[in-house]
């Protein structure tokens, strides 16, 4: 993750949908065990130890899958990007370099590297102007997520991501390189 955190209430969105799906999942079993015309017949105690076996093993599953995430992406910032003339959202994270990115596509959305990164030599960051992913793109952009423009030697690439991912990347970019 980068350096500083996005606020919890930035994750929001990704921690609900995390938590609804094994429970969706649940509910949808117990309804096709207790189907009509099934005579399955199971006491009251399996259902509750079956949910509390599910609700052990999401938060289980949703603390390693943070603990894994944070572990594979380091201190670069993660993105959704368009290249200039593109319509398609795609995934991936930035390693920042003082006034230079690298761009690293990720494999679907799975964190998982492809292709050799783009390197890109920024001009500018554009300004927060409150842009959000349309609702017809929210099954694979976080609804949170501020939309700017970075302008590089490329073209205008624009970049989605949290805000406090973006002000941090803008925050990078400005920063001098070590000597």
């Amino acid at each position: 993750m980068p350096r500083k955190a996005a606020p919890p209430r930035q994750h929001l969105f990704r921690v609900v949908i995390l938590a609804v799906g094994p429970v969706v999942g649940l509910v949808v079993g117990l309804i096709a065990l207790n189907a009509p015309g099934r005579n399955v017949g199971l006491p009251p105690i399996f259902y509750v130890v079956i949910v509390g076996v599910v609700v052990v093993m999401g938060a289980v599953a949703i603390g390693i899958g943070l603990f894994v995430g944070t572990k594979l992406v380091g201190d670069r910032i993660e993105i959704a990007f368009r290249a200039p003339g593109e319509t398609k959202w795609r995934h991936g994270r930035l390693e920042v370099h003082h006034g230079a990115v690298a761009l690293r596509r990720y494999w679907w959305q799975l964190r998982v590297p492809v292709g050799e990164p783009i390197e890109l030599a920024v001009r500018e960051l554009g300004p927060d102007t409150g842009r959000r992913p349309a609702a017809r793109q929210w099954w694979s952009l976080n609804p949170q997520m501020s939309i700017r423009d970075l302008e590089t030697d490329r073209g205008t690439f624009e970049i989605a991501g949290l805000p406090a991912h973006l002000e941090e990347l803008g925050e990078r970019l400005r920063e001098p390189d070590p000597v």
